[in-house]
């Protein structure tokens, strides 16, 4: 976001539950109508909502996140996704704990223009028009499984059938 420059700006707090990242994409996508940049947005609000109640103690019984998003329509939009810090763990992590998971954030640096973070805060900065910008690769599905597209709360949201939601067929 341009030093000085101010764009329109909406909040709103989810409890931290896994439940809130489908919220938080809800939110995200109605304060961005006819953002070209909406899906990447909204991939990217999933990541950090979800990384904040896995990780933060946002994710304990009674914590809360925070989700606010600035636009400047037909400019540029930044998502910030606020937790109630870091949860001290008595015991390490597991080394292979990342073996299956762990890539959210690089999924947001890869996405956003710009990605920061601060004790508490996590946020992303990207062009109104990001997705005329990022050219990604289409996803290659298994042979015999089907796309079923709807129209959901959330826009864009596609189900895949035939695949197990680990992943495997």
């Amino acid at each position: 976001m341009p030093d000085g420059v101010v764009g329109v700006t909406r909040a709103c707090t989810l409890p931290g539950l896994p439940e809130s990242a489908r919220a938080a994409r809800e939110f995200t996508a109605a304060c961005l109508p006819g953002c070209p940049s909406l899906y990447e947005a909204m991939v990217c609000v999933d990541e950090l909502v979800a990384n904040a109640v896995q990780h933060s103690r946002s994710g304990l019984p009674g914590g809360e996140i925070t989700v606010r998003v600035v636009t400047r329509p037909g400019e540029w939009l930044r998502v910030e996704v606020e937790d109630q810090g870091p949860c001290l763990r008595a015991v390490p992590d597991d080394p292979d704990e990342f073996a299956e998971s762990g890539r959210g954030l690089l999924i947001v640096t890869v996405l956003a223009d710009t990605f920061g973070a601060d004790f508490t805060k996590r946020w992303f900065w990207m062009a109104w028009n990001r997705g005329a910008e990022v050219s990604l690769p289409a996803p290659r599905l298994p042979a015999g499984t089907s796309v079923e597209l709807r129209k959901p709360a959330v826009p864009c949201e596609v189900r895949v059938r035939g695949l197990h939601p680990a992943g495997g067929v």
